[in-house]
């Protein structure tokens, strides 16, 4: 289960288009090109059979969110209807038997989380860590260090959404934590600069750094059993704090 793992299609200059293969590799869906038919992992974007073998798409970041938060950010923003709508999926069991690990019922390799535990996966510079979403929704905000890569998370209390940035500006690493007053409309403060921020965002809104954009990083949704069976040893985070209002920030290194 992801939150809609988000490919480039462009390959080497070229354009190419993918279809459900309805193979699975590691418990994962399989994607297939039709240009070189190539096999292609959903989780980490790698062709692994084909002409193809080795490459990796680009990873292009992605939230999942409400129509209506998305709306109001990206006001422009075209819809793709589908011919189609289900209301419901046969795999709803599934989602909800914690002890059921992949198609097969294989057993879990990394018993550090349970392997229904949904995670949000961050690889940067040849490191992954791995964040509980329970954990990261209660922390609300997290500043983090994945390899030498600094980066930011914020889950919205209200949606399913997460979104992650590199903390790296002009300015050097900036340490963001939440703002009590209800009136600043969920924004953030970074400590270095007092710069107030929208964290679904990245950009500054407010303060010596307005107009500023944070670079988004990008955050696979997934559960525990699927990330570690590509990814084994990852890093698990582990909130310090339970909140990161003013003066008291969830971190992690």
């Amino acid at each position: 289960m992801n939150a809609g793992i988000v490919y480039a299609r462009e390959i080497g200059g070229r354009e190419y288009t993918f279809g459900v293969s309805g193979k699975l590799w590691r418990d994962a869906l399989v994607m297939y090109d039709r240009q070189s038919e190539s096999l292609w992992s959903q989780v980490d974007g790698r062709a692994f059979r084909g002409p193809r073998e080795g490459e990796i798409l680009e990873h292009i970041p992605s939230v999942q969110t409400t129509w209506g938060k998305w709306k109001k950010l990206h006001p422009q923003t075209l819809v793709l209807k589908k011919e189609s709508e289900f209301t419901s999926t046969r795999y709803e069991k599934y989602f909800t038997d914690p002890d059921r690990i992949g198609v097969f019922g294989n057993p879990l390799k990394d018993e550090r989380l349970g392997g229904k535990v949904e995670i949000v996966g961050v690889r940067a510079g040849g490191k992954q860590m791995v964040f509980p979403l329970e954990a990261l929704r209660a922390a609300g905000l997290v500043n983090s260090r994945v390899g030498e890569t600094e980066i930011l998370l914020h889950a919205d209390p209200q949606t399913a959404s997460v979104h992650a940035f590199s903390r790296m500006t002009s300015r050097g690493v900036l340490n963001f934590s939440k703002i009590a007053k209800k009136k600043r409309k969920g924004w953030i403060r970074d400590r270095e600069t007092g710069t107030l921020w929208d964290p679904r965002t990245g950009q500054a809104v407010k303060g010596k750094m307005r107009g500023t954009q944070l670079d988004e990083i990008s955050a696979t949704k997934v559960f525990w059993f699927a990330w570690a069976a590509f990814f084994p040893g990852s890093e698990i985070w582990t909130p310090e704090t339970e909140s990161a209002e003013e003066g008291s920030p969830a971190t992690s290194s």
